[in-house]
């Protein structure tokens, strides 16, 4: 967005009133190729003795981003207007598809003790790690 000072383009009527070389040329070439979406259709810049213009834009690379564009009255002795709009912005919820614990609800006086029971029996060799990692990891699923 901003104040561009190209009177020749016609963002409306996808013309430049000037020749190829033009820096007003070019630029409109430009948006073209960037594929940016023009908003502001009317006039921008008034001025005693001159004709009305659209010199300030506001481009985006989605049609329906802008909404409720608005064109408001000049700040102190300015002859453009004030441009406010609304932005419509769409936030993809993430989702996790990962099982997360709340560890902190825990009852871990329960689990100790349902623990202690189960691995009563085992002798030292039968109560490796991965035998005991299996039983707390059902545990907390029970718990």
């Amino acid at each position: 967005m901003g104040d561009f000072n190209y009177p020749a383009i016609d963002f409306a009527n996808h013309t430049v009133n000037s020749c190829c070389t033009s820096d007003a040329f070019h630029f409109f070439d430009k948006c073209q190729e960037l594929c940016l979406f023009q908003h502001v259709h009317e006039f921008t810049r008034f001025r005693n003795d001159q004709q009305p213009s659209c010199l300030d834009y506001v481009f985006t690379d989605e049609d329906n981003f802008v909404q409720d564009l608005q064109y408001r009255s000049p700040l102190g002795k300015s002859d453009h207007v004030v441009l406010a709009w609304k932005i419509t912005v769409h936030a993809e919820e993430l989702k996790s598809y990962l099982k997360k614990y709340n560890y902190w609800k825990g009852d871990y006086s329960a689990i100790t003790q349902h623990i202690s029971v189960k691995s009563a029996g085992l002798t030292s060799y039968q109560a490796n790690q991965s035998m005991i990692c299996g039983i707390i990891s059902r545990e907390l699923s029970l718990h």
